[in-house]
């Protein structure tokens, strides 16, 4: 198999217009380090003020936005300090760690256990459901990858227009990503014709992350995704913040 080339995408860094008629989600893993393995770039709780700020100065009309890897009750005080007053969050994975949305107005939450203590978020935004996961980190994780995806397909087999979307901790010609094809998804960079890029990690982390990780990071990670059934992405695209991977967004509107 011939892998694809890595570009780098182009970073938004002014705020992102919603036109009429589209609703725009966006996505981001924030870092969960509870451990400190990263304390010289600052603990989650330090880092919250400009998390906030990024997402509030690019994202301000926002219908949503899933984020994952949020330590404890940060998730709240995140979304007290965004002009998205409305969260979800439910435990995921790892100790203390958590999972759900920001919105200014989210629909009645549910959470799908994937297995493997993975949880799946799932909201809805103008009769669209949304959904928010971030699969299992672990190395050797392929197979329960794919089947925290098919448990969460067949939850959305008799949907009409979804959004699913976060960090599939897989390249996007591995098995897990590939299959989602099957079930109707499509990837809304693919959408618009823009290549695969590395989400994590962002340039200026690299010098921060452990060995192991250093070495594997030379290219990036094209892990963070977000994918579509019965929608059209009008625009798409990433920004950066106080975080290793890069936040994703896109305007969409129905078929």
């Amino acid at each position: 198999m011939v892998r694809p080339n890595f570009v780098t995408s182009e970073v938004q860094l002014q705020p992102i217009a919603v036109p009429p008629g589209t609703v725009q989600v966006a996505c981001w893993n924030i870092l969960y380090d509870d451990a400190g393995e990263y304390a010289n770039i600052g603990s989650q709780v330090e880092r919250l003020p400009n998390i906030a700020q990024t997402l509030d100065t690019i994202l301000p009309d926002a219908s949503v936005i899933g984020i994952c890897e949020v330590e404890g009750d940060n998730g709240k005080m995140l979304a007290a300090q965004t002009n998205l007053p409305d969260s979800q969050w439910t435990p995921h994975d790892r100790e203390n760690e958590h999972i759900g949305f920001l919105g200014k107005k989210l629909g009645e939450p549910e959470f799908i256990p994937l297995g493997g203590e993975s949880t799946a978020c799932i909201t809805t935004v103008d009769e669209i459901t949304v959904v928010m996961l971030h699969l299992t980190y672990k190395i050797m994780g392929s197979r329960l990858r794919t089947k925290q995806l098919h448990t969460l397909d067949e939850r959305l087999a008799d949907e009409k227009y979804v959004i699913k979307m976060g960090d599939f901790n897989t390249m996007p010609w591995q098995q897990p990503r590939r299959d989602m094809h099957h079930y109707g998804f499509q990837s809304v960079f693919r959408q618009l014709g823009i290549e695969y890029f590395p989400t994590v990690p962002i340039p200026r982390y690299k010098p921060h992350l452990r060995f192991r990780d250093r070495l594997a990071s030379v290219v990036g990670f094209a892990v963070d995704d977000i994918y579509t059934k019965g929608l059209i992405a009008e625009s798409a695209g990433v920004f950066e913040g106080d975080s290793d991977h890069v936040g994703l967004w896109t305007n969409l509107r129905k078929q």
